[in-house]
């Protein structure tokens, strides 16, 4: 379902617009690219991010691609989601020209992903501002899914970490 957003008359995304997607306890965030498809970073576990664990972060694509190109609605499933350009009032886009090269160039490739320093919000962003920034980074509570993702992550991590050391 598309929320109008607070600042925009514009319903119909265009090349370049960040989608901001409303997820159960945090906001998934996509690059809008044309002809009905986003690109989008997901984290090791899908869109499940991970959580702080200890004192420290764990950067796990597990090997999978992880920047997509897909059908908005496909990734929207049946959740809520607007146009955000949330930083325009402050700074000027690239053209989407270059967004759109860069996004393009991206799909398929697999981005280290960390829930406070580089999440699907700096990827998107970085896109379209060439600066990569979260607002949601540090202030997200995790669902007990969520948090069950990110341990698995953790021990595969401690895991892989162990294997490095003995080698």
């Amino acid at each position: 379902m598309f929320l109008k957003p607070d600042f925009s008359s514009e319903y119909e995304p265009k090349p370049g617009d960040l989608i901001e997607i409303f997820r159960n306890g945090y906001q998934h965030w996509a690059m809008y690219v044309g002809k009905g498809y986003v690109v989008h970073l997901l984290g090791p576990c899908g869109e499940f991010v991970l959580i702080l664990l200890s004192s420290s972060t764990i950067n796990l694509p597990i090997g999978k691609n992880n920047v997509l190109k897909q059908k908005l609605l496909k990734v929207v499933s049946s959740d809520k989601w607007r146009i955000n350009n949330l930083q325009d009032h402050e700074k000027q886009p690239r053209p989407a020209e270059i967004i759109l090269r860069e996004a393009n160039k991206l799909v398929g490739a697999v981005q280290l992903y960390n829930v406070v320093e580089y999440n699907c919000e700096h990827f998107a962003t970085e896109l379209r501002y060439g600066n990569a920034e979260s607002q949601q980074a540090g202030q997200t509570r995790w669902t007990p899914e969520q948090e069950t993702c990110g341990r698995q992550v953790h021990v595969l991590g401690i895991r892989a970490f162990s294997q490095q050391l003995r080698n």
